[in-house]
């Protein structure tokens, strides 16, 4: 009968995708130049207006300043403004050809611009200037995971790994590579060891139960995101992925308090929409919640800490 009751939600598990995986940058990824010279000018040709029967014409000032500092540009991309951020990076890096930073807040404000194709030119020419630089590789990494080219991404993620083996956002994208390639258990391993390292990264956590969840390892899905959920309530994904979870464990009661919750914190996520009409169209009003998430996220520390313990003995820490 349970079986045939889960058989009635149409492909959830099977249209999930790791979007969770592409984790956003933030302060700890534009990093500032020691040394920061002013721009030089830079001299534009005016653009060209047609003109016709009048007598004058008014020509638009440029969207970017000619003379354009990293910190301007910075200070735009942190306001949000990500396409105008690529422009400014854009002249910086036009004038400032070695700063490797510069090339690298380019490849960010691309990407969050919406632009993968000029985030990836930038973030390779970061790598040209400077191959040691785990943060381009790691972002260009998530860049090329969701163009579909997994394989590219795993390349520079390994090579970012043997360059700073405990850092646990090289470990997740690693994670998110390997299950683009179908390799869902070693993507299990990574998603682990980066709890290993952190104990209390949420997207480690919500990526590790999307794997799970993939594998239709539901009810083992549960305790990671109840622990990330409980880290982080106010995010409508990892909320809607619990959500996911305990529907398909049969708990439509908590399932639906958890559409509920994803759309508290974002009242456009449409996917949660959809699901919560789903849950509450099923239920007849009998049904009580069976799952105590608090428990599952207590076992899940618990779990966590089983994990972290050999391998802090295999580092010599106690």
């Amino acid at each position: 009968m349970r079986s045939t009751h889960f058989n009635r939600i149409n492909g959830v598990a099977a249209t999930l995708t790791l979007a969770a995986a592409v984790l956003a940058c933030d302060g700890r990824d534009t990093p500032r130049p020691r040394q920061v010279a002013t721009a030089a000018p830079v001299t534009r040709p005016a653009s060209a207006v047609p003109v016709s029967n009048v007598d004058t014409v008014e020509i638009p000032e440029p969207s970017v300043p000619a003379n354009v500092t990293y910190s301007d540009a910075e200070a735009v991309y942190h306001a949000g403004r990500y396409a105008d951020a690529a422009e400014m990076f854009g002249t910086y890096t036009t004038s400032h050809p070695q700063n490797g930073w510069g090339h690298y807040m380019l490849g960010l404000s691309a990407w969050k611009a919406g632009d993968p194709e000029r985030a990836v030119a930038a973030l390779e020419r970061t790598i040209e200037l400077d191959s040691t630089n785990v943060k381009a590789r790691t972002n260009l990494g998530r860049v090329l995971i969701e163009q579909g080219r997994a394989e590219e991404a795993l390349a520079h993620i390994e090579v970012a790994r043997t360059l700073e083996p405990q850092s646990p956002s090289v470990l997740r994208v690693m994670g998110n590579a390997l299950s683009e390639l179908g390799r869902a258990e070693d993507a299990l391993v990574a998603y682990r060891e980066a709890l290993t390292i952190d104990p209390e990264d949420a997207w480690s956590m919500n990526n590790y139960a999307l794997q799970l969840i993939r594998l239709g390892r539901f009810e083992e899905a549960l305790p990671p995101l109840a622990r990330a959920v409980e880290l982080k309530p106010a995010s409508a994904l990892f909320q809607n992925n619990l959500g996911i979870a305990l529907e398909r464990t049969g708990d439509l009661v908590s399932a639906a308090a958890a559409y509920e919750g994803a759309l508290a914190a974002d009242s456009s996520h449409e996917r949660a929409r959809i699901s919560l009409a789903r849950v509450q169209q099923r239920m007849t009003g009998e049904e009580v919640a069976s799952t105590d998430l608090g428990a599952l996220a207590i076992a899940f520390i618990s779990e966590v800490e089983s994990w972290r313990m050999p391998a802090m003995e295999a580092l010599g820490v106690r």
